[in-house]
């Protein structure tokens, strides 16, 4: 009986440790966007309200541009460099030198915000340009 409780145990921390980040992450809905994060909830709402603020400043600062097509606006924000770098790659991207990107081939943002908040900040707002530009742009940016 001992043996099996031990088995069981086993499986269930094992079970856990293989989760995916992405299965691992938490799921918050802005204004904008879906932010998928394993970042604490405070530092969640804090990217989100960036990720608006940042839409929003493009949706008005370039509505001469008209959308072409509807995509949906999902960042994922990693809290550690080792989950962005594993996560990425398993979708066929090579994250190693970036701290974020634009993967057009599945519509995501995502950032790595492991080094400081002001980066983080930074990157963030170049990539989701991208995403911006993806749904004004049909065939990509001239």
């Amino acid at each position: 009986m001992v043996k099996f409780g031990v088995a069981v145990l086993l499986t269930f921390f094992l079970g856990i440790h293989a989760q995916s980040w992405k299965e691992r992450a938490t799921v918050y809905t802005t204004k904008h966007w879906t932010i998928r994060t394993d970042l604490t909830s405070d530092h969640a709402h804090d990217a989100g309200k960036l990720f608006d603020a940042v839409y929003e400043a493009y949706r008005n600062g370039l509505a001469m541009l008209p959308e072409k097509r509807t995509v949906k606006l999902e960042a994922w924000v990693f809290k550690s460099r080792s989950d962005y770098l594993g996560t990425l790659n398993s979708f066929g991207a090579i994250p190693e030198n970036s701290g974020g990107m634009f993967i057009s081939s599945i519509g995501i943002t995502a950032v790595d915000v492991s080094g400081s908040w002001r980066s983080f900040e930074s990157t963030a707002k170049h990539e989701a340009f991208h995403q911006f530009a993806s749904s004004r742009f049909s065939k990509g940016i001239p």
